[in-house]
């Protein structure tokens, strides 16, 4: 899997990604979560926090089969 600069595509709306934010507030910046309604991305489970400066994405893998 790649990243995927948002600049050239956006995830689909509700689906489970990871996602790099470049915003100094967080020094750790690669995160799972969701991009919501309005290009507004959230950390899985979490609808508090809004990043916004978020360069880049992946979809995550499948999960492994038992």
């Amino acid at each position: 899997m790649e990243w995927i600069a948002v600049k050239d595509r956006l995830p689909e709306e509700g689906k489970k990604i990871m996602f790099l934010d470049d915003s100094l507030k967080y020094p750790d910046n690669c995160f799972t979560g969701i991009m919501h309604r309005n290009e507004k991305w959230f950390k899985s489970s979490s609808y508090v926090v809004n990043y916004s400066k978020v360069t880049h994405w992946m979809l995550l893998p499948e999960p492994p089969k038992q």
